[in-house]
C-alpha cells in the first residue's frame, strides 16, 4: 500500500507544493487504515461496480477502485484542513473519515447493493458502521487501534453527513469531497481517459471550500462541475450499458437459489470472480460483442433517473438542483449498447469536454 500511496500523491508534491499527508508513516492513524485488511480490500473493489466489467476503457485497473478513490478524497480532506488552519486534531479526524468513508463497499459496489438491502437489509452505508465499529471480524482490529487516537463517533457522523461541527461541510455539502473525485473520476470514462483530472479536483475543492477566486470565477466552476455531474449520470451509469451492467449483477443474485452470503460482503471481487464465474464471464462477453444478450432484449426495468440543474437565478447551494424520479426502461435489439462509448459521447453534448 505504501507504493500505491507514494504513487497517488506524487502529483501534488511536485505541481501544487502542498503538504502530503503521511499516509505511510508508521504509527500514524492514517497508517493504521491504509495498512488495515479492511481497507486493502479496496484495492479489489471497482469504483463503478459491474461497469467497470461490461466498459472498455483504457484507465488503468489501479485507477477505478475504491481504494484509490477513498485515497483521492483523503487529500482533499488534508488539503482543505491545511489551507483553512485547522488544528491537527481536527484535521486528523477529516482525513481519517475520507479514508474510511467506502470502507463497507462490497465486491461490485452500487450494482449489487439494491439486491443486498433488501436480502440482508445492507447496503455500505450499513457495512461501513459494521466495520468501523468493529462488529464486523474483518474491522475488529482496526476499530480497536483507531480508537486510541480518533473518535469513532464522531468519525461515523462525518462520513454518515450527521456531523455539524467545523469542518462537516468538506462531507455534507451538495458539491463535497467525495463527491468531487467520484464525478471528476468518472467523468475520465467518458473521454477516454484524457483529463487534467487531478488539477480539476483541486480547482473543484478550491472554488466549494476556500473561496480562492473571485465570486464569478468561483460560479462558473461549480457551475461547469454541476454539469459535468449530470453527463455522467445520463451518458455513463444511466446509460444503456450501465443500465445493463447495473441490472445483470441485480437478476443474477435474485435468480440464484443458493446465492450471496452476509460474509460474501466482506470479501474481494477476485473472490466473488470464482465463487459466481457465470456472471464475470457475462460481463467479459458483454464488453467484447457490446451488444444486448438475448434474455434481456424486450425486457423492462425500473431504475432512478437523476438530473442535475444549475438553477441561474439563485445563490450558494439553491443553485444546484438533483430531481430523482423512478422511471422505467425498456432494452431493445440493437440499441446504443453495440456503440462504443467514445462514439456514443461524441453524438452527445459535449459542453464539458474541454472543462477548464
Amino acid at each position: 500500500m505504501k507504493n500505491i500511496v507514494k504513487e497517488q500523491f506524487r502529483f501534488f508534491e511536485v505541481e501544487h507544493k502542498r503538504e502530503i499527508p503521511s499516509f505511510a508513516a508508521k504509527g500514524t492513524p492514517y497508517a493504521l487504515v491504509v495498512n488495515s485488511e479492511a481497507f486493502r480490500r479496496l484495492k479489489d473493489i471497482s469504483f463503478l461496480g459491474a461497469i467497470d466489467y461490461a466498459y472498455k476503457t483504457k484507465i488503468p485497473k489501479s485507477e477505478r477502485s475504491r481504494a484509490t478513490h477513498s485515497l483521492q478524497v483523503a487529500f482533499l480532506a488534508n488539503y482543505i484542513s491545511t489551507e483553512r488552519n485547522y488544528s491537527d486534531d481536527l484535521k486528523r479526524h477529516l482525513v481519517v473519515a475520507a479514508l474510511l468513508h467506502d470502507i463497507g463497499h462490497s465486491p461490485l459496489s452500487h450494482s449489487v447493493e439494491p439486491y443486498t438491502k433488501i436480502q440482508f437489509g445492507l447496503g455500505h452505508h450499513q457495512l461501513n458502521q459494521e466495520i468501523i465499529t468493529g462488529r464486523a471480524p474483518l474491522g475488529k482490529t482496526l476499530k480497536c487501534e483507531l480508537s486510541k487516537t480518533v473518535d469513532i463517533d464522531f468519525v461515523l457522523r462525518l462520513i454518515n453527513q450527521e456531523a455539524t461541527e467545523e469542518g462537516s461541510d468538506l462531507f455534507n455539502s451538495p458539491i463535497n469531497i467525495d463527491t468531487i473525485d467520484g464525478i471528476v473520476r468518472s467523468y475520465l470514462y467518458l473521454t477516454g481517459g484524457i483529463s487534467d483530472a487531478q488539477d480539476d479536483r483541486m480547482k473543484i475543492a478550491q472554488a466549494s471550500f476556500l473561496r480562492q477566486h473571485d465570486d464569478q470565477a468561483r460560479e462558473d466552476i461549480l457551475d461547469r462541475f454541476w454539469r459535468m455531474k449530470h453527463q455522467v449520470y445520463s451518458l455513463l451509469i444511466n446509460s444503456e450499458m450501465g443500465l445493463l451492467a447495473d441490472k445483470s449483477s441485480e437478476f443474477y443474485f435474485q435468480s440464484k437459489t443458493n446465492g450471496l452470503t452476509e460474509p460474501d460482503l466482506y470479501k474481494t471481487e477476485k473472490d466473488w470472480e470464482k465463487k459466481y464465474h457465470p456472471l464475470f464471464d457475462f460481463f467479459k462477453q458483454t464488453k467484447k460483442k457490446r451488444v444486448m444478450p438475448d434474455w434481456l432484449c424486450g425486457q423492462s426495468v425500473d431504475y432512478r433517473k437523476r438530473r442535475y440543474d444549475v438553477n441561474s437565478n439563485s445563490e450558494g447551494h439553491l443553485r444546484y438542483i438533483c430531481k430523482k424520479e423512478l422511471v422505467p426502461y425498456f432494452f431493445e435489439e440493437n440499441n446504443q449498447s453495440s456503440v462504443e462509448l467514445g462514439l456514443l459521447f461524441e453524438e452527445k453534448d459535449r459542453e464539458l469536454s474541454g472543462f477548464y
